[in-house]
């Protein structure tokens, strides 16, 4: 099965600019310092929270996007509600609101690194053991080295994120919020060597489907323009980990000159086929992950967490010391809060 994908410059409404933004601007109390990043609905400053003497990120949706009152509504009212979540791996939203015409987001601001930025530094052929040339980033507080020391390899390091990663998203899922971005873009490895996931999707009638970057990691479904539900973001986090370990996405992309068409007619190629000695536990976790229907993927994303985590725990020898036991009472609280 293969379906196609608009590009994102013949999405009239990503093309506008938030042309009257400029460093020193006041939004919200915060002043805008520089430009951190350009996305398809907005761009994200640095910018300094006076009153509260820290540094923050604030969004800026792109104009024509929330021109419409209607638009501009929905992404408060979504902000709103990803504001109330409450976990340490998804990134605070601290206030909302509007300045002529503008919609913007004033955001927690994490040190760090972009793990799509990372992965493109990471040799292919390299994958299961972190090139040297990388030890002496400045990123993390400990050295890479150690970083796969401790994860006993680049698979742990991978398993551990994805574990991180899928709580945090079941937080926002008991709440019946679906992010809709899960790609190594909007996941940011801080200095301590954990991952924090930003921008759930707040476009109000814009699809993520018409965002260039999120090809090949969202769903058979959501590529489809059909209903979505938690089940994909499940889709998506699986391919995102593929690609961490494979250095490629796990369903390839066809270009033409029209249009860009994700190929599903056959399942992902084995990690093995990359040159990684993966375990079957793992290569089978990632392949129920991004099973092509829906029902046949984790249908709660905690139980992916708590498979990757027990894999991890396995790898690094852990399982039995506690580790386990206390992410277990930390779920079982966070669903009696959020049940």
């Amino acid at each position: 099965m293969s379906l196609p994908k608009r590009r994102l410059d013949s999405v009239p409404f990503l093309s506008g600019k938030p042309t009257w933004c400029f460093p020193g601007l006041n939004l919200g109390g915060c002043y805008l310092e520089r430009v951190l990043e350009k996305g398809a609905l907005g761009t994200l400053w640095l910018a300094n929270d006076t009153a509260l003497r820290r540094l923050v990120g604030v969004k800026v949706f792109h104009g024509p996007i929330i021109e419409a009152a209607t638009d501009s509504e929905t992404i408060l009212a979504e902000a709103g509600s990803v504001a109330r979540l409450d976990h340490p791996t998804l990134s605070s939203i601290y206030r909302a609101g509007r300045n002529e015409g503008c919609v913007y987001i004033v955001c927690e601001h994490v040190v760090g690194e972009r793990l799509d930025l990372l992965l493109s530094r990471v040799a292919t052929s390299r994958q299961s053991q972190w090139p040297s040339t990388l030890s002496g980033t400045t990123v993390f507080s400990a050295s890479l080295p150690a970083l796969l020391q401790r994860d006993s390899g680049w698979s742990g390091t991978i398993a551990r994120w994805g574990s991180e990663l899928a709580y945090g998203l079941s937080t926002a899922h008991r709440r019946g919020i679906i992010h809709r971005a899960v790609w190594p873009g909007n996941i940011v490895v801080d200095r301590l060597g954990s991952v924090r996931l930003f921008d759930f999707w707040l476009g109000g009638n814009a699809s993520p489907r018409e965002v260039s970057a999120l090809h090949g990691y969202l769903s058979p479904e959501e590529e489809a323009g059909a209903e979505v539900s938690a089940s994909s973001d499940v889709f998506s986090l699986g391919a995102a980990l593929y690609r961490g370990l494979t250095g490629v996405l796990p369903f390839p992309i066809q270009q033409t000159l029209t249009e860009d068409i994700v190929l599903f007619d056959r399942a992902p190629a084995p990690l093995t086929s990359h040159g990684l000695n993966a375990p079957r536990e793992l290569e089978k976790i990632l392949r129920r992950a991004l099973r092509i229907e829906p029902s046949r993927r984790y249908q709660d994303i905690a139980e992916m967490g708590e498979a990757l985590e027990s894999y991890y725990l396995k790898m690094t020898g852990r399982r039995g010391q506690g580790g386990g036991r206390l992410s277990s009472a930390f779920r079982k609280m966070s669903r009696r809060l959020f049940k």
